[in-house]
């Protein structure tokens, strides 16, 4: 995976100049993910992972954090190389789709439901930075054709917090049919919904499990549908999702890092349920303000299957996110 330098000229470049005086107040993460080469000492992409946040600045305004005003850190305090950078630039207005697994294991790796609480607050978030974002709410549980449509598509966003409520978990797990009918629906919305070329789009999905419903789509023909529609896909693991599980399925986590990877989206592991609206934060204001992906390089990275840990501050601050993953 390699990332293009953004080149900055005109008001960007203003722009930048300006966050540089004004200084970053506060770090987000939205998420981490280790190249698959990380721990094979054969690899170009030995010790490469990517680190995807957001900032607010003084003002409290979301943006970008430029990488100038950044720096990585492993779990020992020594300074990590990044060597690339890509902003990727928020919206006041789109079409975001949130995806919610209502299969039966919820109720074992959720039973507190932080699902819920973290679906009420990136609606929460997302109309408090911005004032033209659309959502859907929807669940998917393997005993239909069709997605549970929890709450419509609308441009009221109290409605996404007050269904949120309505999530359940009794079911099957059909994530590539979800999945693949879900893209369609992101393109469709935005399409009839805005004019224009300053449009965000998103599919939102949070998920604890592989799939054992589906009977359309299948695991290449939904990574396909995801790398060719142009809609960031950011994947939520919890559970065995979650690469930081102690019941973590590598073959799971590998393919919602992989969903997010083709369709320039992040995967964000929740440690535990208790995370999820954290991650869901972070990722409502990276919509709105935009957020950063740096590619960092660990000169002497753990071995597969090692817990990674580190953080990202901002220089001569004690602003600071800080990152785990497992080594793949």
């Amino acid at each position: 995976m390699l990332l293009p330098i953004l080149l900055l000229s005109g008001c960007e470049a203003i722009k930048d100049k300006l966050q540089g005086l004004l200084g970053l107040a506060d770090l987000s993460l939205v998420g981490v993910t280790p190249a698959d080469g990380f721990a094979d000492p054969g690899s170009v992409d030995h010790g490469v992972f990517f680190v995807a946040l957001g900032a607010e600045d003084e003002k409290g305004n979301l943006v970008a954090p430029l990488v100038d005003l950044l720096e990585v850190r492993d779990e020992s305090g020594e300074p990590l190389v990044v060597e690339n950078s890509e902003e990727r630039e928020g919206s006041n207005r789109g079409s975001m789709f949130v995806l919610v697994d209502e299969s039966s294991s919820l109720m074992e790796t959720d039973p507190e439901e932080h699902r819920k609480t973290a679906v009420a607050l990136l609606a929460k978030q997302l109309g408090r930075c911005a004032t033209g974002w659309r959502m859907t709410l929807q669940g998917f549980y393997g005993s239909s054709e069709n997605l549970n449509e929890v709450v419509p598509w609308t441009d009221d966003l109290s409605e996404i917090e007050a269904g949120a409520d309505m999530l359940s978990a009794d079911g099957a797990t059909d994530l590539y049919d979800a999945v693949g009918m879900s893209i369609g629906m992101v393109a469709d919305d935005v399409s009839s919904s805005f004019n224009g070329n300053d449009v965000g789009a998103a599919l939102v999905v949070i998920s604890d499990g592989a799939d054992t419903a589906s009977f359309e789509w299948g695991p290449t023909s939904m990574l396909d549908e995801a790398g060719s529609a142009g809609i960031p896909v950011h994947t939520v693991g919890l559970g065995p999702a979650s690469d930081q599980a102690p019941n973590a399925s590598d073959d799971l986590v590998a393919l919602l890092r992989d969903l997010s990877d083709v369709s320039g989206g992040v995967y964000g592991a929740a440690s535990e349920a208790s995370d999820l609206p954290r991650v869901a934060e972070a990722i409502a204001k990276a919509h709105c303000g935009g957020y950063s992906v740096l590619v960092v390089r660990h000169d002497d990275p753990p071995e597969s299957g090692s817990l990674v840990d580190g953080e990202v501050g901002v220089v001569d601050t004690n602003v600071s996110a800080p990152f785990t993953f497992v080594a793949p």
